[in-house]
């Protein structure tokens, strides 16, 4: 069990990652930057998994040669 502090770490932990990373990615659209792959693909999603990354998870699975 988690104890508050690690909690407050782990917060803290994310914020830096999400504040140092996200403005990286920010611009990077992979449907047209990288329309193919040669290596493979895995998708994993979860049962309660956030809209914005289900819907791009059903929108790479209907362009696969593999559905």
């Amino acid at each position: 069990m988690n104890t508050l502090v690690d909690e407050a770490h782990l917060f803290a932990g994310f914020l830096d990652t999400f504040t140092a990373i996200y403005p990286q990615l920010q611009g990077i659209d992979f449907r047209v930057d990288a329309k193919r792959l040669e290596v493979p693909v895995y998708l994993v999603e979860g049962a309660h998994e956030g809209p914005g990354r289900s819907g791009t998870g059903s929108y790479w699975r209907s362009c696969s040669p593999l559905s």
